[in-house]
């Protein structure tokens, strides 16, 4: 597989507690591995530095958005192909045999993959709601666009769905989740007063209705109750970012009414 047209990113910022597991998953394709690190602070980089096929660069990050458009149109790859992961994600073997085949035929622009779910080093068999992740790009094209807090492929890419998984589990501690909902909760407020919101994230921001229908939603219909606590937490920690998303919303609404009976007085 050394002979591939491909190369990895990994985008990281303190994922000690998930790389070496995503760095082991990318090992069997036999390919440079390139960890984009945003200032970690926990031996992130460290542990990356001990893969003969890996090198770190320091990265400053601004977003999905930004970081996979500008892999995308990467200098000195055109032609070849990217594959981007974030640290906590994990390539299965069959997911790794399947990119190559991919890769080797040169046909397609772009693949994504199902997503299984873990939480914590359990696997959620039931209740995820994680969409399939674009993992696999042919390099020359910016391919996303602003969508809520998130973005989205270019209507006008062809993309093909695989038929192996790619594993998401993040083990860092629930600190790390909070900081980060709360990050995703600002960007969907910055895309709010551009008016490029979708309809599901409009109920976010002005109605509390989200807060009982994604649990609920993972629990009942996508049957995660199945899956015991493990499904329980799950929805549970899905609840936590709703409630985050719509305190954010309401304390940005309560700052602007503040900010316009200050001017009109």
């Amino acid at each position: 597989m050394s002979s591939l047209s491909l190369c990895a990113f990994v985008l990281a910022k303190n994922e000690a507690a998930n790389i070496q597991r995503c760095l082991d998953g990318l090992r069997g394709l036999g390919i440079e591995v390139i960890v984009l690190d945003s200032g970690s602070t926990d031996g992130t980089q460290a542990i990356a530095s001990k893969y003969e096929n890996v090198r770190v660069e320091n990265y400053t990050w601004a977003g999905h958005l930004v970081a996979y458009n500008q892999i995308c149109t990467r200098p000195g790859l055109k032609g070849k192909y990217v594959l981007i992961l974030d640290a906590d994600m994990i390539l299965t073997e069959g997911l790794r045999y399947e990119i190559a085949e991919l890769v080797t035929k040169g046909e397609i622009q772009a693949a994504k993959a199902p997503v299984a779910m873990w939480w914590n080093g359990y696997p959620l068999k039931y209740g995820s709601l994680y969409p399939p992740k674009p993992v696999l790009f042919k390099v020359g094209v910016e391919y996303f666009v602003p969508q809520g807090h998130c973005s989205k492929l270019r209507p006008e890419v062809q993309v093909v769905t695989t038929k192996h998984q790619l594993i998401h589990d993040d083990r860092k501690p629930f600190p790390s989740y909070l900081q980060s909902q709360a990050r995703y909760a600002d960007l969907l407020l910055a895309s709010a007063k551009l008016g490029k919101l979708s309809w599901r994230d409009k109920l976010r921001c002005w109605t509390p209705l989200m807060l009982l229908l994604v649990p609920l939603y993972s629990l009942f219909v996508r049957l995660g109750f199945l899956c015991g606590k493990v499904g329980a937490i799950y929805a549970l920690d899905r609840l936590i970012a709703e409630t985050i998303f719509y305190r954010q919303a309401l304390a940005s609404r309560l700052r602007a009414d503040t900010e316009e009976k200050q001017e009109k007085a």
